[in-house]
């Protein structure tokens, strides 16, 4: 057996949780075996786009939508901001963000709120207020990891979009 074999299957003993947050900065992070060997067990895995767009190369970085769509078939969750849903599904319409085949598509529109997309489900999530200055630095971040800790706590997918947008909101606001 590979080293590579052995390592995948070591994976899944260091992994107790149902949910699991995947966010690589470059495609070749998360490839698609490695997907398969984290959704095992049946673990839902919520993938950040960011990464899964940029290509694994030298120099500048280029993003596209060349993603292996066995990966996206491994995802409960995919969350995309506008110009990753743009490069992935072509559009930010809701039946080409379905297209994508993930059971849940998180879209966050930054100070426009977000859109959770979940079977029949269509979620327009507002925008919380926020005070002072901003600071967006993390905020798409955060708002995967608050979802993903809504959603493994039980909340609905409309519910836990909108606690990500309040705890992002107070995470971005420095007044």
């Amino acid at each position: 057996m590979s080293h590579r074999r052995t390592g995948l299957s070591r994976l899944g003993r260091y992994l107790t949780g149902r949910w699991v947050l995947v966010a690589g900065l470059l495609r070749s992070h998360f490839p698609t075996a490695v997907l398969e060997a984290l959704a095992q067990a049946d673990r839902r895995l919520l993938l950040d786009a960011q990464g899964s767009l940029r290509k694994a190369q030298a120099g500048p970085l280029e993003r596209d939508g060349d993603v292996d769509r066995a990966a996206l078939a491994c995802l409960a969750t995919l969350k995309v901001n506008e110009d990753e849903g743009r490069i992935l599904a072509g559009s930010l319409e809701t039946d080409r963000l379905r297209g994508l085949g993930v059971p849940e598509v998180v879209l966050t529109l930054g100070s426009e709120g977000a859109r959770v997309i979940a079977g029949d489900v269509v979620a327009e999530i507002p925008p919380s207020p926020t005070r002072g200055e901003v600071d967006p630095t993390g905020a798409g971040d955060s708002f995967s990891l608050v979802y993903l800790d809504g959603r493994a706590s039980g909340l609905d997918p409309a519910a836990a979009g909108e606690r990500a947008s309040e705890v992002v909101a107070e995470l971005i606001s420095r007044g």
